[in-house]
């Protein structure tokens, strides 16, 4: 029985640590209310930092937004250091509420349940950015 009960608290080791949330991330960068929480992904956290937000283009129902996202390794265990920063341009289309990243090889849609690997982790960036903008939530379909 004890056999048992070290090996079940073991499994919950293991899972806990492979079992990652945005819980673990500082929703804010160092406090700064500029550097809003957007991913969390192995330690790295994902900021968007609202004093770069730039409305490229306001022509409802289209909009083009760019903003800066900054990597921070480690966040998850209050590290505050930047690592790198990025512009991203995103294109939004409120009839069908769709979202689109600027890439090296073009535009292409984020779906939100889409794969990291497909963008699907740069979705919450884009619905803060259009928030800060415009003071209206988009929901990503």
């Amino acid at each position: 029985m004890l056999k048992k009960i070290f090996a079940f608290a073991i499994l919950i080791s293991i899972i806990s640590v492979f079992n990652v949330s945005y819980a673990d991330y500082p929703q804010y960068l160092n406090g700064n209310r500029n550097f809003i929480l957007c991913d969390g992904h192995m330690g790295e956290g994902r900021y968007v930092d609202a004093s770069s937000l730039n409305s490229e283009v306001y022509s409802p129902p289209q909009y083009v937004i760019s903003i800066d996202i900054v990597s921070v390794p480690d966040a998850d265990r209050g590290k505050i250091n930047i690592s790198s920063r990025s512009k991203v341009q995103f294109f939004y289309d409120l009839n069908d509420h769709h979202v689109y990243v600027r890439t090296a090889t073009g535009i292409r849609i984020l779906n939100p349940n889409g794969t990291r690997a497909s963008g699907a982790n740069l979705v919450r960036a884009a619905e803060i950015a259009f928030e800060l903008a415009y003071k209206i939530k988009f929901n990503a379909r």
